[in-house]
């Protein structure tokens, strides 16, 4: 969504579809293209499928109680492994390492690399343990965001649009998750976006489908389970509300010991 500072939307550079609450995404299969898609804000989620919320979102979180309330949730929120990430629960044993979820392609999946000059060994930006180098960048990066669309507007057509892949269930329920522009999402909600103009990410597939769920490709080579892959997908689905914390009292998935505190 192109916010300036009258509140108004830039010229965009051909019409994007508008998708109401009712609206089928999988009409957009026949539009060619990159198109703009506005989405309301409510439909948007981050990649371990919790909204774009106050009582839901550590971003969010954030910009209302400030680096303590951030530093809380990298404390309490520490997942092990794909399923703690995920939330759920089950006795299988798990065959895949990092957070990536089973519908997509482990052969095309990229590891996070360095990020503003701090190694991935500082953390990640979605749950702790992190470093206080990464904690004080994380808070930075969403104050920074934050002050500039505030002050100067949206302008996605020069700075890049929020990227990401829709998810559908067979009853016409969907999601949009977001893979680029994590930051620049929570600051538009928490400006007062009601619906954000977003694109398809290239790396990824468009459309991922419940009906599908046989086919996802860790499920297809037996990496991860039908039933526990559709357990994190209805994650993308759950009711609006605060998630327990996910702390493991082990090491995590890169071999980093839990910190009590940061």
């Amino acid at each position: 969504m192109g916010w300036g500072m009258e509140g108004q939307r830039p010229r965009r550079p051909f019409p994007a579809p508008i998708l109401a609450p009712a609206g089928n995404p999988k009409g957009l299969c026949y539009v060619a293209g990159d198109p703009i898609i506005t989405v309301p804000a409510d439909r948007l989620r981050y990649p371990d499928g919790r909204g774009y919320n106050l009582d839901e979102h550590h971003f969010l979180q954030y910009y209302r109680g400030g680096l303590h309330t951030l530093r809380q949730y990298y404390a309490s929120h520490q997942p092990a492994n794909l399923f703690e990430y995920f939330g759920i629960e089950t006795p299988e044993t798990l065959a895949v390492d990092g957070y990536d979820p089973p519908w997509f392609d482990e052969s095309q999946i990229n590891s996070p690399g360095d990020e503003k000059g701090l190694s991935r060994e500082h953390g990640n930006q979605g749950f702790g343990p992190v470093s206080e180098e990464k904690l004080r960048l994380e808070a930075a990066r969403l104050d920074r965001v934050l002050m500039s669309i505030r002050d100067r507007g949206f302008r996605p057509e020069m700075g890049g649009y929020i990227r990401g892949y829709f998810m559908l269930r067979p009853n016409g329920e969907w999601v949009f998750t977001i893979r680029e522009g994590l930051h620049r999402t929570a600051a538009l909600v928490q400006l007062g976006a009601r619906e954000i103009d977003v694109r398809f990410h290239q790396a990824y597939p468009r459309f991922v489908e419940e009906a599908d769920a046989r086919a996802w490709p860790m499920v297809k080579n037996a990496r991860v389970s039908e039933e526990a892959a559709l357990g994190m997908f209805s994650q993308f689905f759950r009711p609006s509300e605060k998630r327990p914390p996910r702390t493991s009292t082990g090491p995590d998935a890169a071999g980093r010991p839990p910190l009590e505190k940061l």
